[in-house]
């Protein structure tokens, strides 16, 4: 339901941030992310990512204004190296997502947000995985 989603945008982004920035578990969020409505996710996901590099650039977001304090929050924590990879990632996961519904969608998640959240111990990254 698109209302519930409206609400879970700045639970959800704020996890992602959280997890990205190495302060949340990237197993939590890949579990919260596993449960959110598909589509809606891998549509918004890269728009929020695009908008975390817009704001890197200097740029306001298009997509997510909502959130720029949020995403501000990442892009001041992080490079913008780890979010084209997550980027990436997303494209793939849409990929497997379509091909496969038997898929453990937490596990894929997890994967995927591991590769990008930094490691214990590092501030400012580029890259973790």
């Amino acid at each position: 339901d698109s209302e519930d989603w409206a609400g879970q945008r700045p639970r959800l982004a704020g996890l992602l941030v959280d997890t990205l920035c190495g302060r949340a578990s990237a197993v939590r969020c890949a579990e919260a992310l596993a449960k959110a409505p598909e589509a809606l996710l891998l549509d918004w996901l890269p728009g929020l990512l695009a908008d975390a590099t817009r704001l890197a650039a200097g740029a306001p977001p298009l997509r997510n204004p909502d959130l720029a304090p949020l995403l501000r929050t990442l892009v001041e924590a992080r490079t913008t190296q780890p979010l084209f990879l997550l980027g990436d990632d997303l494209s793939r996961l849409r990929q497997q997502f379509q091909a496969n519904s038997g898929l453990n969608r937490a596990l894929l998640w997890e994967e995927v947000l591991l590769r990008s959240a930094p490691r214990p111990g590092r501030g400012r990254t580029e890259v973790s995985a």
